[in-house]
């Protein structure tokens, strides 16, 4: 069991969440009822966006633990299941359970009368970056990083975080350099862009890699660099 749930750690490091998926089940039919592992499978939902089974398994979990119920709502939220948030909230709140952000959440849910929730947007960058610091999912740092490319100091910081979190992963390395290239910090974007390269097995992502080492040597003046990767980068794309 331990070496099963292991695999599935290791898998979806990777976020091979296939591999990751079939590990921890594989570990669940041992001890069903292992609330590490339960917890496991509900990152491995979420890292894949699929938010009705990550439920599932988080009721399971709070069926065991009925502390873990916060965690239900905010995958109430991520799901859009804005009525069934504000229905244990309500429950949380008679039972004194509730914490003060969770009361201005239950608020602006009664108040609002939209099909959203306007007062919390799980897919804005500030949602995310709330999300990210509750569970350090690939996924959300993923989005943070796609939503903050013109913001430099932004995308510094989480792909700064993202690389000691998911090494393996080169869209962080990519986003990393294109934020030392936006700073101007050319030697720095040039050793994170090629340590990046080596993680690197898609030939689309690969070209992008190799103009944005070009943009870096570009801007250390070396025209001679910058032209051989802008090369690199037009054979991939031909």
């Amino acid at each position: 069991m331990a070496v099963f749930f292991e695999f599935s750690k290791n898998y979806l490091f990777l976020n091979n969440t296939l591999l990751a998926k079939e590990y921890i089940e594989r570990a669940l039919q041992k001890e069903p009822k292992n609330t590490w592992m339960l917890k496991h499978l509900v990152s491995i939902y979420e890292r894949d966006s699929n938010y009705q089974e990550a439920i599932k398994v988080q009721e399971k979990i709070v069926a065991i633990h009925p502390k873990e119920r916060v965690s239900l709502v905010r995958i109430y939220f991520l799901n859009n299941k804005f009525k069934e948030a504000l229905s244990l909230l309500n429950v949380l709140e008679v039972e004194g359970a509730i914490t003060t952000e969770l009361k201005l959440i239950r608020e602006g849910l009664k108040k609002s009368k939209q099909p959203e929730f306007k007062e919390i947007k799980l897919t804005d960058v500030d949602g995310l970056k709330l999300q990210f610091k509750k569970d350090k999912s690939y996924k959300i740092l993923e989005e943070i990083l796609q939503k903050s490319e013109k913001n430099a100091d932004t995308l510094l910081k989480y792909s700064n975080e993202g690389i000691a979190l998911f090494p393996a992963q080169p869209f962080i390395y990519l986003q990393n350099g294109k934020a030392l290239n936006q700073l101007k910090s050319f030697h720095k974007a040039l050793l994170f862009l090629k340590n990046g390269l080596d993680f690197v097995i898609d030939k689309k992502m690969e070209a992008v890699f190799y103009a944005e080492i070009a943009k870096a040597y570009n801007g250390l003046g070396n025209k001679v660099e910058e032209k051989k990767y802008l090369q690199k980068a037009t054979n991939l794309k031909s």
